[in-house]
């Protein structure tokens, strides 16, 4: 491939990051040396307004030669100019085989299927979640609400969406879950679509031993369940209030367990609210509610065990966080999270309609201190294995190839 380029680039006006994983390479395909592989990897030019990381970390770590151009804290106006200059810029000095765009949303996924049709590149799209499913949610919240100028506003975002999904040659999945959740939705257009998964810096977790106050609340003495979400989403919501049910009799009998949930949106005071008037007050004031975390380490250092579920996923990074910081995962086996957790190894995954079992195993979890240090080693040291920036970067190249192949 001529005339590499490098991810780590920075145009002017464009941000980029560059974090590669201090993990080992993952070894190329069967039956392709390293060095064929590198050989024939594609040179893709990344767009993203959100995580860049997930996209540098793992193209730097394979020595691509590929660049991502980002914007995360741009606005509208600004995102346009220079997703456009720069993205003109590379697409003429160097030889280019895809465009991947993480998420296809917005003014950079309309950005794309322009100079996708301008320059004759495929546009792959780097999905992360069920788009359509989350923008339906965001739009019945916005007209429950009355916020109709808000609607309307999100509506254009949705169609321009669409726009860039049937412009799209492919889909590159975060997850099999829902490789095979667009394969069978009938909304989205018939594309191939192959998944490879996110990485996580676990590198940023290793520090983080302390047992910092939470809410302004000494956790010394205590066993600390945790969940970290997003309360801008119903299927995460949801998924909270189920463990607040299941968690309930735990507090109620083990006055040593405090349950903390890290998250903000639209569905927090729902959930205050919900906690206030369905938990015993003696119970509902072990169940800690932050808001939104700037920095999360510190929360997964304060904790024992991370409890999740959710009905939206992609595949959750909170889940690759918790593992990294050493903590055992009980969680619901749906949304990708089944490829993240080994059941019985570094987690229990239980079905999210058996309430029961899911406090079965968190109570086992906590009763147990040596099965609850031990399964925590073990899922950091799968997900170092497993979602390294090294392992990632093969994957996202190998599912690009494979989608320019088809």
């Amino acid at each position: 491939m001529s005339d590499k380029f490098s991810a780590g680039d920075t145009s002017e006006g464009v941000s980029t990051t560059d974090e590669a994983d201090s993990g080992s390479t993952t070894d190329a395909p069967d039956g392709v040396s390293t060095a064929d592989a590198a050989e024939s990897d594609p040179t893709v030019l990344g767009f993203t307004d959100l995580r860049p990381e997930e996209l540098v970390g793992p193209l730097d770590a394979v020595d691509s030669g590929s660049r991502v151009l980002s914007f995360p804290e741009a606005g509208p106006a600004a995102k346009l100019v220079h997703s456009v200059v720069g993205g003109v810029r590379v697409l003429r000095e160097s030889d280019v085989d895809a465009i991947l765009l993480y998420n296809g949303t917005g003014v950079l996924g309309l950005v794309s299927v322009v100079l996708s049709r301008l320059f004759g590149v495929p546009l792959l799209l780097r999905v992360n979640g069920d788009i359509y499913r989350q923008h339906a949610d965001r739009m019945r919240e916005l007209w429950e609400t009355d916020r109709y100028g808000r609607t309307a506003v999100f509506l254009i975002y949705h169609l321009l969406t669409r726009l860039t999904y049937l412009a799209a040659s492919g889909y590159v999945t975060v997850s099999e879950d829902l490789r095979d959740r667009l394969d069978s939705e009938s909304s989205y257009p018939d594309r191939t679509a192959v998944s490879a998964h996110n990485p996580v810096d676990a590198s940023r977790f290793a520090d983080s031993d302390g047992r910092e106050a939470v809410c302004g609340v000494d956790l010394d003495g205590t066993r600390v369940l945790l969940t970290v979400t997003n309360l801008n989403y119903e299927g995460k919501y949801r998924g909270v209030v189920e463990i607040v049910e299941a968690v309930t009799d735990i507090l109620a009998e083990r006055e040593d367990v405090v349950y903390v949930v890290a998250g903000d949106g639209t569905y927090f005071e729902r959930l205050a609210r919900y906690v206030e008037a369905n938990v015993p007050e003696e119970v509902a004031e072990r169940i800690l509610l932050p808001g939104y975390v700037e920095e999360v380490p510190p929360v997964f250092a304060a904790a024992d065990v991370f409890v999740y579920k959710s009905y939206i996923d992609g595949y959750p990074n909170v889940v690759l966080e918790a593992q990294a910081a050493g903590l055992p995962v009980v969680a619901n086996p749906d949304c990708g999270i089944d490829e993240q957790v080994a059941d019985g190894e570094t987690g229990t995954l239980v079905s999210a309609a058996d309430q029961s079992a899911f406090a079965d195993a968190v109570d086992r979890l906590l009763t147990d201190e040596n099965l609850c240090a031990r399964v925590g080693r073990s899922a950091t040291e799968r997900v170092r294995a497993r979602n390294s920036n090294e392992r990632v970067g093969r994957e996202l190249l190998d599912a690009v190839a494979r989608i320019l192949r088809s």
